[in-house]
């Protein structure tokens, strides 16, 4: 089964006019990071997590993490401190923070203010992980 997630990132006001840029990125240069002996595991495709450097460049602070958790699982995941933190649910259902469910195609942003969350799986879920530093500029559609 292929799956795809196409992301376009806002760039700061002084370099709108950049040209776009595309990255072919085999699955063997992601460093996939074991989160338990259950098969749950988080691949970083692009910035950092623990010690693993993500295969992608980009043109601001970021992190795309790929990630699976079992059935049953809860893993806590860290975050740069003042990013701006959206969680995907791409298949399945995680309780967030003990506080919040998500279920199969689901996004949630979370605050800044924590360096960490948690998520605990009610089903083998399959989700995205995404930050970025804040550009704290006004978006323009079409610009």
């Amino acid at each position: 089964l292929f799956e795809m997630v196409q992301l376009w990132v806002n760039l700061p006001a002084h370099s709108k006019m950049t040209s776009g840029k595309y990255q072919a990125i085999e699955a063997k240069d992601i460093p996939d990071i074991a989160l338990d002996e259950h098969g749950s595991h988080l691949r970083v495709i692009a910035g950092e997590y623990a010690d693993a450097k993500g295969a992608a460049t980009t043109f601001s602070p970021l992190n795309v993490w790929d990630g699976k958790l079992a059935k049953g699982q809860k893993h806590t995941l860290y975050v740069p401190e003042g990013h701006t933190t959206l969680v995907v649910i791409l298949d399945g259902a995680v309780v967030v923070n003990d506080a919040n469910r998500l279920e199969g195609k689901t996004v949630a942003i979370l605050s800044r203010e924590g360096v960490e969350f948690s998520l605990n799986a009610e089903e083998d879920t399959k989700f995205l992980v995404l930050t970025g530093q804040p550009l704290n500029e006004p978006i323009e559609g079409y610009g």
